[in-house]
């Protein structure tokens, strides 16, 4: 279309050639077979790892770091350990979610996106830029925290993968498929806090909605 020829020395195709179109898809669907090979090989490993109860994530969840002697292992970060137990104990004790958030703000306590830069790791919040990226807690990080079933000691993962090899979307995956290992890790608070936390998260849920409900004229 726009007139440019292509030479590539290594398969020695020159789009000039008649027959060299013919080539070149051969080419590309090689190719195409090996990336899928590949991918199909490397998710298979990493699925064996979460099977093992081995953490791949590219960073530790807020609350603990990896340790030192094995990667795949967490291990509990003192400082923010400290901040999540106490977020268990505010919420657990009436405060609602953005009264938490609002808590440690005040407070000055860095948010686990801003905790991890000062720490060195080269971290960038999922769908921001640095730009955009406040120090204030958010309501969605408090209820993410006290929804994560990884403070129990419990890992899960798996829970989405890649379409394909050829694209970086991602697609969530049924229940049934997810990767579930207790007692992966020493956990920050007991299972009986979390589904303590959990039933009044649910309770709080019904609450609104039946609020807002009568609320409509």
């Amino acid at each position: 279309m726009w007139g440019i020829r292509f030479l590539s020395l290594i398969d020695h195709v020159d789009s000039a050639e008649p027959k060299a179109r013919k080539m070149r898809q051969l080419n590309g669907l090689l190719n195409q077979w090996y990336c899928e090979d590949l991918s199909d090989n490397i998710r298979a490993v990493l699925h064996k790892k979460m099977e093992n109860g081995q953490f791949i994530g590219s960073f530790a969840c807020y609350g603990y770091t990896k340790d030192p002697g094995d990667h795949h292992h967490l291990i509990p970060d003192p400082p923010a350990a400290a901040v999540v137990r106490q977020i268990y104990q505010w919420y657990l004790e009436g405060n609602s979610i953005s009264q938490i958030a609002d808590r440690l703000t005040g407070e000055h306590i860095l948010r686990p996106s801003c905790y991890k830069k000062q720490n060195g790791l080269l971290f960038q919040a999922p769908f921001t830029t640095p730009s955009q990226e406040t120090p204030g807690w958010s309501v969605s990080t408090i209820k993410r925290i006290l929804s994560d079933p990884v403070y129990t000691g419990t890992l899960v993962q798996g829970k989405e993968q890649k379409l394909s090899c050829q694209s970086r979307k991602r697609i969530s995956l049924p229940r049934e498929q997810w990767v579930i290992t207790e007692h992966a890790h020493q956990p920050l608070i007991s299972s009986q806090t979390f589904e303590q936390v959990q039933a009044l998260l649910a309770s709080n849920r019904k609450n609104k909605r039946g609020k807002n409900k009568s609320e409509k004229p």
